[in-house]
């Protein structure tokens, strides 16, 4: 299951991307492997570890308490931590502005390096600092060069040591490395606490911390980038995204994919998630649970925030079939396939679930803003502000009239520059009138709307 979900991982991933997946001490090898495979060991960003038991086990069965998981990282690379600059200082007043003093003792001994051995004297007193056992970080020259420019820190004697100037404008990032050893002081309890406060049972075993994976976030992703979790699990990815969205102003977006794996209350380990189910008449499955954890969520953020601007909604897709029929004639009976597929949308299909497959199948975005009229009895949407106008209903020939110039109005309303417009194909004319029904909403549109109508078409 791993591999070609990791596979397709790396066709999503943008240029700069990371994925980051946490695995325990007994796969990651078998992990490391199948990494190197689909995204190439140059890719390999880093292996953190995350400490995840606050205290050992006391009852280790090999006499090892394992108190910490892995970070498998690849892709692009991490952000870094954000520089300390308040150590920083110009006392002064050095016209360079601010710095903080450097040390500028070597790492080599004289044989493997003797250019960096020399004694150092300040030619302003005279005083010989001599020379550290490993030398200094510079050879003469530079030396010299850091001394023209004012830039040693001469102690008042001997005993003491050189150090030079690091001015704060020479600074090429405002990031150092991030730690191998991630989140500390984050554990696997704060996960718990995390789902304790939106939840009065304990629906998840052993969920991530909201903050370890925000932390996550903010070393990969910039404020509009998209986060996807492929084992969405308790739902913390999302969590995490919304949360950063309302205490940063970023935009970023989240899709979470889960399975819907069944829960059994005959387990003890799934009784209480399978009966909370049970309880708010939702399916026992997984996913329900994903999907309940990031409405409470919301719910808490927009709770905690409320001046925020963010926004807490998700919609919820499954895998399906399309919703069209496929054309499969009967060899022994082709009057009655020809006459079968004259309605080529699935029984029980809805307009919604029409809506879905267009814009899939046309490349457009799900998450595309979208606004609904009701407009001679038909349901109408417009997303992106009209650039695309979408009628999926039974349309008579009666309503063609209301319903052109009712969708024109809208359009002249929304006034996007310029509009396709999609109908159902077999909806049109319902009352037998196909084509002159075609003809003549196609005619009021293009009319009315002249040159903004992109493209009239059905699905």
């Amino acid at each position: 299951m791993i591999y070609p979900r990791l596979a397709l991982a790396k066709e999503f991933l943008s240029d700069d991307g990371v994925i980051a997946i946490s695995i325990d001490d007994g796969e990651v090898s078998s992990l490391q492997k199948i990494l190197q495979e689909i995204f190439g060991e140059s890719n390999n960003v880093s292996t953190l570890i995350w400490k995840s038991r606050q205290n050992k086990d006391n009852r280790p069965e090999k006499g090892v308490s394992n108190d910490h998981e892995f970070i498998l990282v690849y892709g692009g690379s991490f952000r870094g931590e954000e520089r300390k600059i308040d150590q920083y200082s110009n006392n002064d007043e050095d016209e360079r502005g601010p710095w903080v003093s450097a040390n500028m003792v070597g790492l080599a001994t004289a044989d493997r390096r003797p250019n960096l051995h020399y004694p150092l004297i300040d030619p302003a007193t005279g005083i010989d600092y001599g020379c550290p056992e490993l030398g200094w970080r510079y050879d003469r020259n530079s030396m010299a060069k850091l001394i023209a420019e004012s830039r040693i820190l001469w102690p008042a004697d001997s005993k003491g040591r050189p150090r030079r100037k690091a001015f704060l404008s020479e600074l090429t990032s405002d990031y150092t490395g991030v730690g191998s050893i991630f989140g500390e002081g984050l554990f696997t309890r704060h996960g718990t606490a995390d789902i304790a406060k939106l939840f009065d049972k304990r629906v998840f075993d052993f969920p991530k911390p909201v903050d370890l994976i925000t932390r996550l976030i903010e070393q990969s992703a910039s404020d509009t980038d998209i986060v996807m979790d492929f084992f969405a699990g308790s739902g913390t990815t999302g969590h995490a995204v919304m949360a950063r969205n309302a205490a940063t102003g970023s935009k970023l977006r989240h899709i979470a994919v889960q399975l819907p794996e069944p829960l059994d209350d005959g387990d003890p380990d799934q009784k209480t998630a399978a009966v909370f189910l049970d309880s708010i008449n939702k399916p026992r499955n997984i996913a329900e649970l994903t999907k309940e954890r990031l409405r409470r969520a919301g719910t808490k953020i927009r709770e905690e925030h409320p001046n925020a601007n963010v926004d807490t909604g998700f919609r919820a897709y499954k895998l399906a079939t399309s919703n069209l029929k496929p054309w499969q004639p009967d060899a022994d009976d082709l009057e009655a396939s020809i006459l079968d597929a004259v309605d080529n949308v699935l029984p029980g299909r809805t307009q919604d679930d029409l809506l879905v497959e267009l814009l899939l199948k046309t490349g457009i975005d799900l998450t595309l803003p979208e606004e609904k009229r009701s407009i001679a009895g038909q349901t109408v949407h417009a997303l992106g502000g009209g650039t695309l106008i979408v009628c999926l209903g039974d349309v008579g020939a009666d309503d063609t009239e209301a319903l052109g110039q009712g969708m024109a109005d809208w359009v002249d309303a929304l006034d996007p520059v310029q509009t396709t417009v999609y109908f159902k194909d077999t909806g049109l004319g319902a009352n037998g009138n196909r084509a002159a029904t075609k003809a003549n909403l196609a005619a009021i549109l293009r009319q009315r709307l002249g040159d903004r109508i992109a493209k009239i078409a059905s699905i």
